[in-house]
């Protein structure tokens, strides 16, 4: 067997750009995954006002009320408006997962 294709370089896993990369996520001000959370309280919140004031425009029965304040366009619009702001919290979950990932590695 030739030797020389069994030797591989060592290559580093982690690069200093990946660290300063890293630990600039950790520095930021506010905290990125901080102000996410904020977004989607918010978007809950906005949700639950709208939905209510659906809720008290529609004329009926309760049930016929929860569903066509459900199908208002508002509501179906802040509804989207908290799938973006989970999509947010998720990303930026998934990035702080990196970071440590990053610094974890960079200390052995």
């Amino acid at each position: 067997m030739n030797e020389t294709r069994m030797f591989r370089p060592q290559r580093q896993l982690v690069t200093d750009d990946d660290v300063s990369k890293a630990l600039a996520y950790f520095n930021e001000d506010p905290p990125s995954e901080a102000f996410a959370e904020w977004e989607l309280t918010k978007a809950k919140n906005d949700l639950e006002k709208i939905w209510g004031k659906a809720y008290g425009e529609q004329k009926g029965p309760t049930k016929d009320k929860e569903a066509a304040a459900d199908c208002h366009q508002d509501v179906v619009r802040a509804r989207e408006c908290i799938a973006d702001a989970k999509y947010k919290v998720d990303c930026c979950k998934a990035r702080t997962r990196w970071a440590d990932k990053v610094c974890d590695i960079w200390r052995t």
